[in-house]
């Protein structure tokens, strides 16, 4: 469980890097980019998948009910609370799509 190191990475690469942390497929980050999808519905799609799979035990529906929570589009979202979130997590034996 290694934290992330992100802040070398542009708001781009750090918002890429928290969509793939949480298990969000390339495509649907293509998608987020060319605005075809919300974040909202991106961040309720992982929740579902994540709720649905009994032997996932990893913390990624906090994170996405947090995202989904705040209400913020895609453009708006600024990925260094969540990293840090998922850090924090992670130090306490949290699971993300990274360790998969």
């Amino acid at each position: 469980m290694s934290a992330l190191q992100y802040e070398h990475l542009s708001e781009a690469d750090r918002k890429e890097l928290l969509m793939r942390v949480l298990g969000v497929s390339d495509e649907d980050i293509s998608r987020l980019d060319r605005r075809e999808v919300t974040l909202p519905d991106i961040m309720q799609a992982r929740i579902d998948k994540v709720i649905g799979d009994e032997s996932d035990t990893s913390q990624c529906a906090i994170v996405c009910r947090n995202i989904k929570a705040s209400g913020c589009s895609w453009e708006e979202l600024h990925p260094e609370e969540y990293l840090e979130h998922i850090n924090e997590l992670k130090a306490h034996g949290g699971h993300f799509a990274d360790e998969a």
